[in-house]
């Protein structure tokens, strides 16, 4: 799966040109489509992830950055954050 997320972001970071800055939703660009495809992906990847770690309660859960932002709440009224 890394490398799935690795290439993912690579075509993201594809998709950051001066054509997408003019012309960002254009699906006519190659570079526009697989950006687009991919943030669908990583978006399926992490909500899928998100939902299992979400499920596990107590010490199943795993320590890490990721645990961390799903715990993460607003300051200002305690509510937990969202998935979107």
């Amino acid at each position: 799966m890394f490398d799935e997320v690795c290439n993912l972001f690579r075509d993201i970071e594809g998709g950051v040109n001066l054509m997408s800055v003019f012309f960002p939703y254009t699906p006519l660009i190659p570079s526009n489509r697989r950006r687009d495809m991919a943030r669908k992906r990583l978006h399926a990847i992490f909500s899928d992830i998100v939902r299992s770690r979400k499920q596990r309660e107590g010490d199943n859960v795993d320590k890490d950055v990721l645990q961390s932002l799903i715990d993460s709440r607003y300051k200002a009224d305690g509510r937990a954050t969202t998935e979107a």
